[in-house]
């Protein structure tokens, strides 16, 4: 579904480790991004019902949510801004309770 809907945006060029490495940053939830904002490169650890991807995103990096769990095992819904060009391969997988609402 993301292939068709971002399919003729490119990947970043960097590494998950290179971008951690060169001043990414955790935020308070867990997630970490890259140095500029614009790459989250791991989503929370553990995701309640709503997760605002942080405007100004402008790529999700792949596997970004496979090891994010719902609380309580419920649904979480994941609000992507519309900065966002690029969501990666993979970057849901593993997770079937994340509902995803491109809206914004």
């Amino acid at each position: 579904m993301f292939k068709k809907l971002f399919q003729s945006k490119k990947a970043p060029a960097i590494t998950r480790e290179q971008a951690l490495r060169e001043g990414g940053y955790t935020r308070e939830d867990g997630s970490n991004l890259s140095p500029d904002g614009r790459i989250l490169l791991n989503g929370p650890t553990v995701l309640s019902e709503v997760y605002q991807v942080p405007e100004g995103v402008r790529f999700i990096f792949d596997h970004c949510f496979n090891k994010s769990v719902v609380k309580d095992g419920k649904t979480c819904r994941v609000v992507i801004p519309s900065s966002v060009i690029y969501i990666g391969e993979h970057a849901f997988d593993n997770n079937v309770s994340i509902f995803v609402d491109k809206s914004k």
